[in-house]
């Protein structure tokens, strides 16, 4: 139960660390990077937590890696942020590919307490009633905080065929649920009480018995909204390249996007479509062009690339002297880099606009890579998480925004689709683009003891390199060592065949 979880957390913690997470080692990015290429996260590794000795090694080290990381996560959010509280997850009744704490941001410690963001009392019940809109369940969360503004993620729009069969299956678990013995809550957490769970419970059996479809989706869409209104979300920033998307041949679409919602529920909201590649391209890069920066140009005349550039709102100063039309002709990294410039602009240029939430199709490679792209830039200029050095900003960025919201590193580098990978290459070759200078464009931004610019643009491009650095040998070290451990694991079980 989440008792048991919680106090896991804090044996883990404390047994695994001599000093406080504020000096986060070379050691634990090496442990959590060899965790993340050895396994996905979902919340069935949690499964097995409770019948095994995970701090004596005798078994679920993947969990107790992933409740680690989602502890120092907090520890290091903490350090700048104020947060309302987290959403229990560690049992995936909220989505089985969120992390097990959703952390939810209210304010940044230098900020006045009347600022703060608050969420309804009953904001588990919001979020589990809105993951049946979303492709797998992955509902609108927070992700970072900037000047009081939410970034969220998400995945697309459930199309007709998941979001009936999500509902179908929300009765059976609804019945099996309600034959278990309710959750301990703990300070701090947020978990449903009983009255919320049933009125799920019965949206899930009204939802899959027989409706019509306009109905259907007038209500699963609506908690969608209700969902983001809760988050102050103003623009949707939509990455994907078809309306529908597609998979395996199947003439049934998986997902679908508020860009083609012909029955304008979608209407209230700013919508951003900037089409991106997804995953599969990123093989192109990594093996047809050897990670070059230059060059990498995207099949745009595929005939499913379908979504069109679009901007509901007006340009933000930073973003208004690029050529959009001619976006198609732009390589990978200058792609990217206006893509950046254009929502670093809005998020930046309207503050009191209400925040940001960014999808792809399932959630879990361009839009990690977008959140951690965002963070990264922001912080390289003192305008988020500004107490963490580049080490405890890289964790961070790696166990929340990649590894914990279920990105698959594994499969991902089997199929050489190194999207992680891109992410650090592309801020060190943009790390002197002046142009993804937030302080250069909005000088209001500089606090008084800064630097004055051409100092802050040297500062901002020493930041960024050393994140990077940091990176890539952590990285390569962790590969060099699970390499290491699987030659000795097929070297013990040849001698134990031969023997």
């Amino acid at each position: 139960n989440q008792s048991y979880y919680s106090q896991i957390m804090v044996d883990i913690g404390r047994r695994s660390r001599s000093q406080p997470v504020d000096d986060v080692t070379e050691s634990e990015l090496h442990r959590l990077l060899g965790c993340m290429l050895e396994k996905a996260y979902t919340s069935r590794l949690l499964t097995d937590l409770p019948n095994s000795s995970p701090l004596s090694g005798s078994g679920g080290s993947e969990a107790a890696a992933a409740l680690l990381a989602s502890s120092n996560c907090r520890e290091l959010i903490e350090l700048d942020y104020k947060l309302h509280g987290c959403l229990d997850n560690t049992d995936g009744q909220l989505c089985d590919t969120y992390p097990p704490y959703l952390f939810l941001p209210s304010s940044c410690l230098r900020r006045r307490p009347e600022q703060e963001l608050a969420y309804p009392d009953d904001f588990y019940a919001v979020c589990k009633s809105a993951s049946k809109a979303r492709v797998r369940g992955r509902f609108p969360a927070p992700a970072l905080m900037f000047e009081g503004k939410l970034v969220c993620r998400s995945s697309a729009l459930s199309a007709w065929p998941e979001a009936y069969s999500r509902s179908a299956i929300g009765v059976v678990s609804s019945w099996f649920s309600s034959m278990s013995v309710g959750r301990k809550s703990t300070p701090n957490s947020m978990a449903p009480t009983s009255g919320e769970s049933e009125a799920a419970d019965s949206e899930s059996v009204a939802s899959a018995t027989g409706i019509s479809s306009n109905s259907f989706f007038d209500r699963t869409r609506g908690k969608d909204m209700a969902l983001l209104d809760c988050l102050r979300v103003r623009q949707i920033v939509d990455l994907t390249v078809e309306a529908k998307f597609y998979k395996y041949r199947v003439p049934l679409p998986l997902s679908s996007t508020e860009k083609i919602d012909k029955r304008g529920r979608y209407k209230d909201y700013k919508l951003c479509v900037i089409p991106y590649p997804g995953c599969e391209f990123f093989r192109v890069w990594s093996i047809g062009h050897g990670l070059s920066m230059s060059g990498v140009h995207f099949a745009w005349h595929n005939p499913s690339v379908t979504a069109q550039l679009r901007f509901d709102d007006q340009l933000p100063l930073c973003a208004v002297d690029i050529d959009w039309q001619r976006y198609r002709d732009w390589d990978l990294t200058r792609l990217t880099a206006n893509y950046m410039r254009l929502l670093l602009g809005y998020l930046v240029e309207f503050p009191d606009d209400g925040g940001i939430m960014l999808h792809c199709v399932s959630g879990w490679d361009r839009t990690p890579m977008f959140i951690s792209l965002l963070r990264c830039l922001l912080w390289s200029e003192g305008l988020c998480h500004a107490s963490l050095s580049a080490m405890q900003l890289l964790y961070l960025t790696l166990a929340y925004d990649w590894f914990l919201f279920g990105h698959r590193l594994p499969d991902r580098m089997q199929k050489d689709e190194c999207v992680l990978h891109y992410c650090f290459h592309f801020l060190h070759s943009v790390s002197r683009d002046r142009h993804l200078s937030m302080l250069r464009w909005y000088p209001h931004l500089q606090k008084p003891q800064q630097q004055q610019q051409p100092q802050q643009l040297t500062d901002r491009t020493v930041r960024l390199r050393q994140l990077c650095d940091i990176f890539f040998s952590a990285y390569s070290n962790a590969e060099k060592r699970r390499a290491a451990a699987l030659a000795a694991a097929n070297s013990a079980s040849a001698d134990q065949f031969n023997g």
